[in-house]
């Protein structure tokens, strides 16, 4: 007869143990078995659960570049992974730039563990000077250890988008002549957002002599549309 045994293991490394089965004449018998556990990798675009695809939006301001954006890539398994290749799909694949910042690269060996089991792409998007949207795919392949193979998708959607600012007054503002050492009255500037997004102003600077008395638009996140103000001495 045939007894059929199947060996699934849970963790790497060499495991032990028998079968043991009777017969009718009161016989016991034992057979050994053994076999080893391999570990193998398992990639991942998430660090707590598989995840095999994500999708980043880019809006950006036509001929513009924008921050980066993180892919995260994850060894869940319980053996290393190595990164083999990078195929990227779409016509328009060249707006998208993998920073020298990022950490994975073809040849990259993500580890197992729950420490330094991740390396991240930084990318970023360049606007095309004319408006539209485009999206096209970055695949992740790796080997797995033990023959095994594995991949994943990062969809990215990049949008140019036309817009700008205007500021009121246009044209630029006389103070006159000014006495050294005195001040003339305040003169306002508004900054309307005529782009599709929001936008995040930095600090307003103004050169030496002048002063901002007041101002609604350093640091502010400005809404499509939404204005801000700066006021002027000198």
């Amino acid at each position: 007869c045939l007894i059929g045994v199947t060996f699934a293991p849970t963790t790497p490394g060499l495991q032990t143990n028998s079968v043991t089965f009777s017969d009718s004449l009161g016989g016991s018998h034992t057979v050994n078995i053994q076999g080893t556990g391999v570990g193998q990798g398992k990639l991942s675009l998430s660090t707590s659960t598989t995840t095999t695809f994500q999708q980043f939006t880019f809006e950006q301001l036509e001929g513009t570049t924008s921050s980066a954006q993180t892919v995260t890539v994850a060894n869940l398994g319980s053996g290393p992974l190595t990164i083999t290749s990078l195929p990227a799909f779409g016509t328009n694949i060249s707006n998208f730039t993998i920073l020298p910042s990022s950490t994975c690269a073809v040849g990259t060996v993500i580890p197992s563990g729950n420490s330094g089991n991740t390396c991240v792409f930084n990318i970023t998007f360049t606007a095309p000077a004319t408006p539209g949207s485009s999206t096209e795919d970055l695949e992740i392949l790796a080997s797995l250890g033990n023959g095994a193979t594995g991949g994943a998708f990062v969809q990215l959607s990049g949008n140019s988008v036309s817009g700008g600012f205007l500021l009121s007054p246009a044209g630029p503002i006389s103070f006159g002549t000014v006495a050294v050492g005195s001040t003339v009255n305040s003169a306002f500037y508004t900054l309307t957002n005529e782009n599709a997004t929001s936008v995040t102003f930095g600090t307003m600077k103004v050169p030496a002599g002048y002063t901002i008395s007041s101002d609604s638009c350093s640091g502010q996140v400005v809404t499509a549309s939404g204005e801000c103000y700066v006021e002027i001495s000198f």
